[in-house]
């Protein structure tokens, strides 16, 4: 759930230093934008100028296109795709095997 766990973040926060973690075999663009809290697992794949907000989590297998926005506490679930230039909102879980498409 999007909405507890950001609670449980605001709360930690104070105390504790936000780690972001990325496997080493997902493919992350040197131009892509990962903010703090953010976990992206094994083979997932964030393209050109993409950008993660705070506390996102990038599913095995998820691919974030080029140019796209995945807000805060949002989750890409495996094998999903967010399509190019592509908006995802914040809390947003995109079920797994589905493409988003929805721009801003």
């Amino acid at each position: 759930n999007p909405f507890i766990r950001e609670k449980i973040i605001t709360e930690l926060e104070g105390m504790f230093y936000l780690a972001t973690l990325i496997h080493p075999l997902a493919y992350v663009s040197e131009s892509a934008i990962i903010e703090k809290g953010c976990i992206v697992e094994p083979y997932a794949v964030i393209h050109t100028a993409a950008n993660l907000k705070k506390a996102c989590i990038i599913n095995a297998g998820a691919v974030i296109n080029h140019n796209s926005v995945v807000r805060e506490y949002s989750q890409v679930d495996c094998n999903a795709v967010v399509g190019a230039r592509a908006f995802v909102p914040r809390g947003t879980k995109v079920m797994s095997g589905m493409a988003w498409m929805e721009q801003k």
